[in-house]
């Protein structure tokens, strides 16, 4: 048989040709070797000879028969895994006098780029020699002269060891065949099937061999009758041009190609073309516009389990495809999951991404101090989430075998348990506890030091606390004993040791494989330090998900290789010792390169989805291709930041083959994509990007709707779950809600039982309810409980202006906060917050004009009271107000002096002048004063307020007025808020003192900014007080009624809702501050 390159269009029969021809070569008892390009296409390759028989086939990759050669020729190499190449590569970067790379040499991708760029020019032939004076031809700069010395040291440290990486294996077996003349000359048939384009060592390994095999045959992609759209032929045309050069082979046609008798073959041989329109309308080819990426990814797997349902194909029929799987991974995982359909992503799933993996770094990471030095209050160690994620996490078994008094409830053992979790974050926010190992210790102790049964101080506040409480009294000390087994039985060795050191004290840590045979029982509990494990892998095991617990027991295998690999690494390499610090940031290079596949039951058919070049040489009968989006599919390019595209241009002038930088091979990597379907094919793009702007579809989305005469289905977040037949129960259940007379039918009843049915339409009835956005009873209306609410909030209830205006601004936020009494948690911070810099003003403004009420238009004096007493004041401050001083404390102390100065002398300037200060934080309805009674408009009904004033001033004619002290901008109170009853507590807290507080008549009354030393624009006098009371009467009332009507509605503010509301983490109508979409 003659050597023969062939070139034709994809689908036309390639693969088939030279299975038929290996099975020729074999049933001839000769020997066959088909080369592929990737390990999927040669399992397919098998699947193909196995029914008609091909024994002696075999079927490879090409490092695969790279390494058969070399098995031949008696020269194994020891080929270095992932773990060990970035080890060795950290090693010399470290090792190296840079300054051009200086900078970058610790960013994240910083190795793995410079492996890339090493695999390239390894594969292209160019020894680093070469390109080393290469580099001083092209002008010598840093940039190249850096990357050669790099290239020199790594390939040297390689040869020296006797090593090689994935890149230099096929040159190995280059080799090999230059010194054994005998090598494969008994081999009767070798074809290379399925290969998009060539590496230079590839071809050279090719030339070699089909000037000593028998028969050898190469099929290609492409069209020689030059008849394809050249942006599309481009790519695919200078593949088999350097590969014919290369081999020294005339590129022919396949002889006896398959016809395109489906309309999905005729747009693909016409891909792009201008002006093109298929004949008929091919029923073949379907649109989807979803709303996001998400939405996609549900349409596109729903599409593809119809086919597998309706049209009875098999899961290896159909795939999944996208120019880049990586923003699509989560999406497809959870998606199919939900839709029952196994799925395998190529290239596998990032590793430093997996749950178990992520949660075990988290918590080592908790451990691992700067280098560096750093203030007492910055320790970042123990980060307040991180510490408190680590004992919830259900990844790690937390007990200790203790003494009998320190268990809990009497057991052998110390146990942390979810509420301790709780009592741990509560500990936090109550101590203001960031990270660091004093603050909480300082958390501790304080606590420990309150009595269990004391009643603890705490400031007015408008409803009762909630949530809870921090432990106090023995249940602190019980904690803090937790909290010490916890760190003593984490903490690394100190010091700096062998890397073998830090990876068997992980791997101790993690556990072993739970045994069979023996029943784990708590008093088999280790004790501390010297023996704890974190029983991960048992953990992962009792979980009843058989699908989480192969993918999580996949990705610690996965982990634990990477270790050993470092471990063989650091021997062979023969590295110093390291520290802790050093191991884990080692640690954590070597797990973001690596990738991990969860385990699959022997033989299990599965899904595929991958990106569109590692699907190459494959067959399906329905393919659903995502992202026809501009930037996405296709891509936008980039230059290579290493090697540019005139560096790269230079290289080619010189005779190496490089490809250039960007390279622009979208159009043909769709129509590798495109043409993998045989039968069917469903296009998707997203609408919206995430910040809510229109996404453009792409010029391939747009050429293939007019040219296959196609319109595409436009879905919308409100009836993306409703275009098709549901694929999942959760879509099911939304899909019964709208048709509710499904979930009467006999096949229903019977296959979910009547309970659970109807608990379904419960659900569905209230997720539907949503999407229509009709105001019921699942979006705020509680109007059927109006008895409960009236008793609750009837005549008797005292109401504070602060709550009424939070149901004037959301009344789902008062819902929340005041019908729920649920809390939105703060996350402790150093320093004062806002809230505690407010009450500090107001103390310091009332205990200076307590002193300067006669003075109060006398800016020297009021500033000289509180330049006596301010230091005081902010002495006292932390323990006062329950916060801890951050490292610039002192120049906050200035600030806050500042501030107080100019406020005090700008209201002794433009506002106090004929003024007196008479009251301070005059309360009115709490702590036994009377309320403020306002009657209904109807005389029906009376309400009853509360609260507190900051001052009253008196003009000595009977008039009085309201100063309420704000901490911040006061520019929202105008007249416009009061109009529309956003703001009602100034006109009310002056009707309280006039009425209640009998402070006389009430004339004026305005918000002064602190910080700016400005009063509101709203201010009464202007308004009018008579008419500012009513209007505020009057809202108070619709607030009021509104709560006994049950009217909760969600009503998000016109600048976004504030991250303070409770409900911000579960309310679906929840918008951000500063999002205006």
């Amino acid at each position: 048989m003659a050597k023969r390159l062939y070139v034709a269009p994809a689908g036309a029969g390639k693969t088939e040709f030279v299975l038929n021809s290996a099975r020729e070569t074999a049933q001839a008892w000769g020997k066959a070797r088909i080369v592929v390009g990737s390990r999927r296409q040669a399992q397919a390759g098998y699947r193909g000879l196995a029914p008609k028989g091909a024994f002696g086939v075999r079927i490879h990759t090409l490092t695969g028969l790279a390494r058969e050669l070399l098995d031949m020729a008696g020269k194994p190499c020891i080929l270095i895994t992932d773990p060990i190449q970035i080890r060795l590569l950290r090693a010399l970067v470290d090792q190296a006098d840079l300054s051009y790379y200086a900078p970058l040499t610790r960013k994240p991708g910083f190795i793995r780029a410079l492996r890339d760029r090493f695999a390239e020019l390894t594969r292209a032939r160019i020894d680093p020699g070469d390109f080393a004076r290469q580099a001083q031809r092209m002008g010598g700069e840093p940039r190249l002269t850096e990357l050669a010395r790099l290239y020199a040291a790594y390939r040297a440290e390689l040869t020296a060891r006797g090593w090689t990486d994935s890149a230099g294996l096929i040159p190995c077996a280059v080799r090999a065949l230059g010194e054994d003349e005998t090598l494969a000359r008994d081999w009767d048939f070798l074809a290379v099937d399925g290969f998009t384009r060539f590496h230079a060592s590839d071809l050279a390994l090719l030339r070699m061999l089909s000037q000593r095999v028998k028969a050898f045959i190469v099929t290609m992609t492409g069209d020689l009758k030059d008849g394809w759209e050249p942006s599309v032929a481009g790519p695919w045309q200078d593949a088999w041009e350097q590969a014919a050069q290369a081999l020294g082979l005339p590129p022919e046609s396949l002889p006896n190609p398959n016809p395109y008798p489906t309309p999905i073959a005729s747009l693909t041989s016409r891909l792009l073309q201008p002006g093109y329109t298929a004949p008929a309308a091919p029923s073949s080819l379907d649109a989807i516009a979803a709303p996001d990426q998400a939405g996609e990814v549900r349409a596109a797997l729903r599409w593809l389990k119809q086919r597998l349902v309706q049209d009875g194909l098999d899961l290896s029929e159909v795939a999944l495809i996208a120019r880049d799987l990586a923003p699509y991974r989560d999406a497809i995982a959870q998606t199919a999951a939900e839709f029952g359909l196994p799925v395998t992503l190529t290239g596998g799933l990032p590793l430093r991404e997996n749950l178990a993996v992520d949660a075990l770094m988290s918590l080592l990471n908790l451990f691992t101090p700067p280098p560096t030095r750093w203030h007492p209050l910055a320790d970042p160690r123990f980060p307040y989430r991180d510490a408190v994620a680590a004992w919830r996490s259900p990844y790690f078994d937390w007990r200790w075998v203790v003494a009998g008094e320190d268990a809990d409830d009497g057991d052998a053992t110390l146990v942390i348990r979810p509420e301790d979790a709780d009592a741990l974050a509560a500990l936090a926010r109550w101590g203001r506890v960031t990270s660091g190992a004093g603050l909480w210790w300082d958390a501790f102790r304080r606590r420990a030091k309150v009595e269990s049964d004391r009643k603890e101080e705490r400031p007015w506040r408008d409803e009762d606390e909630a949530g809870v409480a921090a432990p106090r009294g023995d249940a602190a000390r019980q904690l803090w004993r937790k909290w010490l087994c916890f760190r003593r039985s984490l903490t690394p060795p100190r010091g700096a040791h062998p890397v073998r050191t830090f990876v068997r004290w992980l791997e101790d840590l993690i556990g072993p494989e739970p045994s069979d045979d023996v029943e784990l029982r708590e008093e088999d509990a280790p004790a501390p330090r010297s023996s704890f494990t974190l029983n991960m892998i048992a953990r992962i095991r009792a979980s009843d998900d058989a699908r989480l617990i192969a993918r999580d027991i996949a990705a610690l295998n996965a982990f634990k290789e990477t270790l050993r690999g470092m471990v063989w690494a650091a021997d062979a390499l023969n590295l110093p010792p390291v520290t802790f610090q050093a191991f884990l940031t080692d640690l954590g290079g070597a797990l973001e390169a690596g990738r991990y596949d969860p385990q699959r039951a022997p033989g299990r058919r599965t899904l595929l989805a991958g990106d569109a070049a590692s699907l190459a040489g494959l067959r399906f009968r329905a393919v659903a291709i995502l992202g026809l989006a501009e930037g996405v599919f296709p891509a936008t390019l980039h230059e290579d930041a290493f090697l540019r595209g005139a560096d790269r241009e230079a290289l080619r002038r010189a005779g190496w083959q490089v490809d250039p930088s960007p390279d622009n091979r979208e159009a043909a990597l769709f129509y590798l994509a495109f043409s993998r379907a045989d039968a069917r094919v469903l296009i998707t793009r997203p609408r919206l990007a995430e910040g809510g702007a229109d996404w453009p579809p792409s010029l391939l989305w747009r050429w293939l709707l007019r040219a296959a005469q196609v319109e595409a289905v436009q879905l919308t977040h409100e009836n993306s779950l409703f275009h098709a037949p549901p694929a999942s129960f959760p879509e099911l259940m939304l899909a019964l809600a709208r048709h509710p007379q499904g979930m009467n039918a006999a096949f229903m009843r019977e296959a979910a039982g009547e309970e659970r049915l109807t608990r379904w339409r419960y659900a569905a009835h209230a997720a539907v309810s949503r999407y229509a956005r009709r105001f019921n009873a699942f979006d705020g209306d509680l109007s059927s409980q109006t008895t409960a609410l009236s008793r609750r909030y009837g005549p008797r209830h005292v109401w504070s202006p602060a709550r009424l205006e939070t149901y004037r601004a959301c009344p789902y936020w008062f819902f929340a906060e005041s019908v729920l009494s649920l809390e939105a948690r703060e996350k402790p911070t150093l320093g004062m917050n806002a809230q505690q810099l407010g009450r500090f003003y107001h103390r310091a403004l009332e205990l200076v004009f307590r002193q300067g009420a006669d003075k109060a238009d006398d800016a020297k004096a009021l500033i000289a009271i509180w330049e006596v007493m301010a230091d005081d004041l902010l002495d006292e401050a932390p323990e006062r107000y329950g916060f801890r001083p951050t490292a610039w404390w002192s120049q906050e102390r200035e600030q806050i002096k500042t501030i107080l100065r100019r406020t005090l002398e700008r209201m002794a300037e433009e506002v106090n002048p004929g003024w007196r200060p008479r009251a301070f934080e005059a309360a009115f309805g709490v702590q036994g004063r009377a309320p403020l009674s306002l009657p209904h408009p109807q005389g029906t009904d009376v309400m009853l307020l509360r609260g507190v004033i900051d001052r009253v001033d008196h003009d000595g004619e009977g008039g009085m007025r309201i100063v309420d002290y704000k901490t911040g901008d006061v520019s929202r109170y105008d007249k416009r808020s009061l109009m529309e009853g956003r703001y009602l507590q100034l006109p009310l807290y002056a009707q309280a003192a006039a009425q209640v507080l009998e402070h006389g008549r009430a004339v004026d009354g305005f918000y002064w900014s602190v910080i700016k030393a400005k009063p509101s624009d709203l201010r009464l006098e202007k308004f009018g007080v008579e008419d500012a009371v009513q209007r505020a009467t009057d809202y108070a009332w619709e607030a009021v009624e509104g709560v006994r009507a049950g009217r909760f509605r969600p009503q998000p503010l016109r600048d976004g809702c504030p991250e303070h509301c409770p409900a911000a983490s579960f309310c679906w109508h929840y918008r951000p501050r500063g999002d205006f979409s």
